[in-house]
């Protein structure tokens, strides 16, 4: 039985992309900061319909102001 090669293109030769191509060690990290930043848009998205929009924007003004006075600024 003859076994039929796949030619493969010249760019996938090339040491570096074939070892980028076979990398699998930051993959995690990336995965994980994808997540985070898909919970964060969807938090940041749905605050304004849970009624603490008003308390966060009163808590923020109110660490100002402490910074403000106590921080000499």
């Amino acid at each position: 039985m003859m076994r039929m090669e796949t030619k493969m293109p010249a760019i996938h030769k090339h040491p570096v992309l074939a070892r980028l191509r076979r990398a699998e060690q930051g993959q995690d990290l990336i995965e994980y900061a994808l997540l985070a930043a898909m919970i964060s848009l969807v938090i940041w998205a749905l605050v304004p319909y849970t009624g603490y929009l008003d308390s966060l924007s009163h808590i923020w003004n109110r660490v100002h102001c402490v910074l403000i006075v106590y921080g000499g600024g």
